[in-house]
């Protein structure tokens, strides 16, 4: 490309310098063109949409001599410019991408580009459906369904099965089960005639979505079918994909189960599920066995079962030790704060302490977000404890501990645990007559709103203030009879 091409299509200075590299590099060399969509597609996001049709014209332009490029990278470019549709659904340049494609696939109708057509398809369908226009959405899925009738090819079908299946989410969030039913039935239908994985995977999570949407509206009876027909999907295809719906379903079953008062059937669906991973050990399948064994171990503890629920923490102690993986940590995690609340609920407040312990010492060796997030509320939760049994020294321990977890890292899920330990502590103080301590930690609260203004730290600062006869924070002068929360 010459420079005066470069100018005019990608702009002068550092920025069309820029794009000239980028540009350049995805089209040198074999194979490298293919990640050209994810280019214009960053421009798009970046630059708007005027700079991805700058790029997509200069790649069509490539070499400065007006030869266009051939038609599969222009199928890949288009599909790129229609890849950030959802910036602006509106605008004409979001269906002006899909109509390039439509005409490169009439003058050169082959499969590469036939592929890229059907993908602009259904990504433009759901940029139609997230704004709200089911019609058009459900126009562009006739025209799938139209593209794989003439050309039954692997490629399309994959994205007609993608397609069917957001449909069926589209219609089943917007009420519709029934047509939602119906789409699962297509691509039942679908899958019968062209029984291959792609297909396969969308018709297991379309099985499991629709066995939700049963058991939500309430006919758990529909819903258990749906799981018997995944469990025979899955005992025909015996593929990871297949399994880790039907892991989920597992999970989200005896959930439902539970939820009905059935906790012998929900213990049952939890053996089939232990069962799942004695014989597929797989990392997705033992993410979805720890869930299921913290939430029998809180329906267990909700029906006075402690003993259980403590049995089913230390098998999912062993799970995490045999397999320590972020996933099964993080449910860990959840199940150790879960079990402290059961304990000092129970008076235990020594055996509570024993597991915060362990949850901190858990998030020394993995300080990851996910344990973080359980330390915090198990921090804010003990300093209540210690503060309910007349310790607010310790208390206010545990309230500096938290002070520095969220110094260390300041993230959401910890200042929102903060703001609610700092209002807690400060009605504590005025309840032990401390009015100038608890106005003190009610401006340490306006001050983590003024640094990090969310929703979670606004709530309690208003709470704290409405507490508060002293909304000027000088110290505060008195102090509503308010309770801590937890």
């Amino acid at each position: 490309m010459v420079v005066s091409d470069r100018d005019k299509y990608l702009g002068k200075g550092r920025a069309g310098d820029l794009l000239f590299g980028v540009l350049e590099s995805c089209l040198s060399g074999p194979g490298r063109w293919e990640y050209l969509h994810w280019v214009v597609h960053g421009c798009m996001r970046k630059g708007g949409p005027n700079l991805g049709r700058r790029l997509v014209e200069s790649a069509e332009e490539k070499g400065g001599t007006g030869s266009p490029l051939p038609a599969p990278v222009m199928a890949v470019a288009w599909f790129g410019y229609g890849l950030s549709g959802d910036l602006d659904v509106s605008a004409e340049w979001g269906s002006a991408a899909l109509d390039e494609l439509r005409l490169l696939h009439r003058d050169h109708p082959e499969p590469t580009i036939r592929e890229w057509l059907a993908s602009g398809l259904v990504n433009r369908a759901n940029h139609l459906a997230v704004a709200g226009d089911w019609a058009a959405a459900g126009d562009l899925l006739a025209e799938l369904r139209l593209l794989h009738g003439v050309h039954p090819e692997p490629a399309v079908r994959e994205q007609l099965a993608i397609g069917l299946f957001n449909r069926a989410i589209d219609l089943a969030g917007a009420g519709d089960l029934a047509g939602a039913g119906d789409l699962l039935a297509e691509l039942r239908l679908l899958h019968g005639v062209h029984p291959e994985p792609a297909v396969r995977e969308r018709l297991a999570s379309g099985l499991f979505n629709r066995a939700n949407d049963l058991a939500g509206a309430g006919d758990l009876a529909g819903a258990g079918d749906l799981l018997a027909e995944l469990r025979l999907l899955h005992g025909d295809h015996p593929e990871p994909a297949v399994r880790e719906r039907l892991a989920m379903g597992l999970v989200n079953r005896a959930n439902d189960l539970a939820g009905a008062g059935d906790l012998a059937g929900a213990w049952d669906l939890l053996g089939e599920l232990r069962l799942l991973h004695g014989v597929h050990p797989e990392p997705v399948v033992r993410e979805w066995l720890a869930k299921g064994l913290v939430n029998r171990a809180v329906d267990l503890a909700g029906a006075g079962d402690w003993a259980g629920a403590g049995d089913l923490l230390g098998e999912l102690r062993l799970l995490h030790w045999v397999h320590p993986e972020p996933a099964v940590r993080e449910q860990l995690a959840r199940g150790l704060f879960n079990r402290a609340i059961d304990l000092a609920r129970a008076g235990d407040l020594a055996g509570a302490g024993d597991l915060l312990a362990e949850l901190r010492l858990l998030h020394g060796v993995h300080p990851e977000p996910a344990v973080r997030e359980q330390l915090a509320k198990g921090l804010f939760n003990r300093a209540n404890d210690l503060a309910g049994a007349g310790d607010l020294a310790g208390a206010g321990d545990l309230l500096a501990e938290l002070r520095l977890l969220h110094g260390v890292h300041p993230e959401a899920a910890v200042r929102e645990q903060l703001a609610k330990g700092l209002f807690n502590r400060a009605i504590h103080l005025a309840g032990a007559g401390d009015l100038a301590g608890a106005g003190d930690l009610l401006a340490e609260l306006r001050l983590l709103h003024g640094v990090h203004p969310e929703p979670a730290v606004s709530e309690w600062l208003a709470r704290g203030v409405a507490e508060s006869d002293d909304t000027t924070l000088g110290g505060g002068s008195s102090w509503r009879g308010g309770s801590g929360v937890r």
